[in-house]
């Protein structure tokens, strides 16, 4: 009797496996195309597939497509750079006469138009993506100062002098003075990231790569002499290339029907190597004493920030995807005017290395395919 219900026990727990085996089977056939999950807009709350501890993929994946994406982008940029006053008049306190106020004219600074391109691709190796990203960004900011405030006596002032100036007393009384910055900077990032959900609704991408960064810039300060009718021009320049590593964190908070809130923060470390700073002081049409260094290395810092909003969505059953966003970024860039101290130098004086600033306003558009 025993016999019989072990062999009855047996049969039993080979029929539940194999009924088990053919549910499982049953459980796994292939899913629609169009139904699957959109990557990168939102993990579905209902699907819980995700095994513990797992980071889900939050890449754009496009399906029978090359998974190549390419971006472009309008900055529209404030560009300031500290250390370029060009103009001064030292106050005077001489009892019993009236005192005579002081000034400092700074450089005017604005708004510039730039543009960035990138392209990206999806490696399929664990989800992992790249993408290199060009920035271009020139510009020309003008500031003229007719005089310096009123004397007390109604009379019109005069500029007492530059710090852009070095050799002789031609730049000792300036009528009216006026200034133009140029810089032009250039920047390439090559970055490798793996994007995944932190959150159903939110997804973070660290990055990490290498930045080349190329910045050059001329300083010309003009005054009109109201002694004699010379009219001094000094004219300072550097041009710098920097290579070093960058990485950085970019965040996601989806808000449904394809929108969300972003935002992004990299900093960099860069070897930086001046390749030539130089001087020269000149009057109108015709030539004056001159000084240049060159090949000055050092390290150099920078730092990114940005916020805003963008929406995305995927067309033709995942087949493409298009992206929009609009952001407002903050750069900064330590001690990069080594013009201003270089001059001091010459002149005896000294002054701090003067920090690049730019943020203002990226648009972008981005498709995948």
């Amino acid at each position: 009797m025993s016999r019989v219900l072990t062999l009855c026990s047996a049969a039993a727990v080979l029929a539940a496996t194999g009924a088990f085996a053919q549910m499982s089977r049953g459980s796994h056939s292939a899913p629609n195309p169009c139904a699957c999950m959109e990557q990168g807009l939102g993990l579905p709350t209902e699907k819980k597939c995700f095994p513990a501890a797992y980071n889900a993929p939050a890449s754009i994946a496009v399906s029978c497509g090359w998974d190549f994406n390419i971006s472009a982008s309008f900055i529209y940029w404030h560009t300031s750079q500290e250390g370029l006053d060009f103009a001064f008049v030292a106050p005077t306190l001489a009892p019993p006469a009236t005192p005579t106020p002081g000034a400092v004219q700074y450089s005017d600074f604005d708004y510039q138009p730039g543009f960035q391109v990138a392209i990206g691709y999806n490696t399929n190796y664990d989800d992992w993506v790249g993408w290199a990203e060009y920035t271009w960004l020139h510009q020309t900011e003008l500031t003229s100062a007719v005089t310096p405030p009123l004397l007390p006596s109604g009379a019109a002032g005069t500029w007492g002098g530059s710090d852009w100036f070095v050799a002789g007393g031609v730049a000792q009384a300036g009528g009216a003075a006026s200034a133009r910055w140029k810089m032009h900077l250039d920047m390439l990032d090559v970055f490798f990231s793996r994007p995944y959900y932190q959150g159903t609704q939110l997804t973070v991408a660290p990055y990490a790569g290498l930045r080349a960064l190329w910045i050059r810039q001329t300083f010309t300060v003009n005054l009109v002499n109201t002694v004699s009718p010379l009219s001094p021009r000094a004219k300072t320049g550097s041009n710098s290339w920097a290579l070093g590593p960058a990485a950085g964190v970019k965040g996601h908070w989806m808000l449904g029907k394809g929108f969300r809130f972003e935002g992004n923060a990299t900093g960099a470390l860069l070897y930086t190597d001046y390749t030539s700073i130089r001087w020269k002081q000149s009057l109108v049409n015709s030539s004056g004493p001159t000084a240049r260094t060159d090949d000055v290395g050092t390290v150099r810092s920078m730092a990114q920030l940005g916020v805003g909003v963008g929406y995305g969505s995927y067309l033709y059953c995942q087949k493409y995807y298009i992206d929009f966003s609009a952001r407002y970024d903050f750069n900064y860039l330590w001690n990069q005017n080594v013009m201003r101290p270089f001059v001091s130098e010459l002149a005896g004086r000294e002054n701090d290395v003067g920090d690049l600033s730019l943020h203002g306003l990226t648009l972008n558009a981005r498709f995948d395919f």
